[in-house]
């Protein structure tokens, strides 16, 4: 018995296999206008933006886990200061300890030594200064 074209569609494992299909197929490339777009939207410059697109969505890890391990909520940094974060993002991203520094960070998270290479270190002791409560 053959199934017409509307009965497939229906199917609920004909439409997880189309879902799957979607998930797994890659990106139409941007063009070179589309690519300039996003860049500036992000405040990268377009290699930067390619180098990061490379690094994949992990590449940032470490910041995320700074900031936390120091109180501070990546969550309300990137909500209250977006280009801070973006930046510390970018940094993070570019940075070359950064096994240095994830060692460090599963090792003693309240560790200091990591104030001594993470380029970063001035935006988070910035950040946090700026949310102790002042002193009396």
């Amino acid at each position: 018995m053959a199934t017409t074209a509307l009965e497939s569609q229906r199917s609920p494992l004909k439409a997880l296999a189309n879902w799957c299909r979607r998930l797994v197929t890659p990106p139409l490339p941007l063009d070179s206008a589309e690519t300039a777009q996003i860049a500036a939207d992000v405040g990268l410059s377009v290699s930067d933006l390619v180098r990061v697109d490379q690094m994949g969505p992990h590449a940032a890890d470490p910041m995320v886990h700074r900031l936390a391990s120091m109180g501070l909520s990546p969550e309300d940094v990137a909500r209250v200061e977006p280009a801070v974060f973006h930046d510390l993002q970018r940094v993070c991203s570019f940075c070359d300890e950064k096994r240095q520094c994830q060692h460090e960070l599963r090792r003693d998270p309240d560790g200091t030594e990591w104030k001594t290479y993470c380029p970063n270190m001035p935006t988070f002791e910035a950040l946090k200064a700026e949310r102790e409560p002042p002193e009396h």
